[in-house]
């Protein structure tokens, strides 16, 4: 009888470790489907650019991985320029190296794939920012704090 306790015992203790194991990666793995975190500041790119796919991930560490899916739907080669912001658990913006304009080249029909993982376990959110080039952007040198003009 002892041992038939001792049995049941450790069965339990095995299934509620692996319940809570369960809900700690539910906890962890987030996909965002809706574009919450991404922001068109030029309308006119949606018209040809279109959002796929957003998967956001709370890593093991505690850092945030994401990876973004948009194709290009227009009949031509079209420019790009995007940035990941990234944001404290108050929604400040913190200033980081990775936070830089990227300007690229999108194919006609093919995909964009930007994918990131947050600079320190203090960023809690992020952004991304999407916007046609300009004629300017070389000018640019510092990109947490200039935003492109219209």
């Amino acid at each position: 009888m002892q041992v038939f306790k001792w049995f049941l015992f450790g069965f339990l203790l095995f299934f509620v470790g692996c319940s809570s194991n369960q809900n700690a990666m539910q906890n962890n793995e987030i996909n965002v489907k809706n574009g919450s975190h991404i922001i068109f500041d030029d309308k006119s790119l949606q018209k040809w650019l279109r959002l796929d796919d957003v998967n956001v991930v709370k890593r093991s560490d505690d850092l945030i991985e994401f990876d973004v899916t948009f194709t290009n739907t227009s009949s031509s080669n079209k420019l790009v320029s995007y940035k990941v912001i990234w944001k404290d658990e108050n929604g400040f913006t913190q200033k980081t190296i990775m936070s830089k304009w990227t300007k690229t080249l999108v194919e006609e029909g093919r995909s964009l794939n930007i994918h990131g993982i947050s600079p320190s376990v203090k960023s809690k959110d992020f952004e991304i920012m999407l916007q046609e080039p300009t004629d300017d952007d070389e000018n640019r040198n510092d990109s947490y704090h200039k935003q492109y003009s219209h």
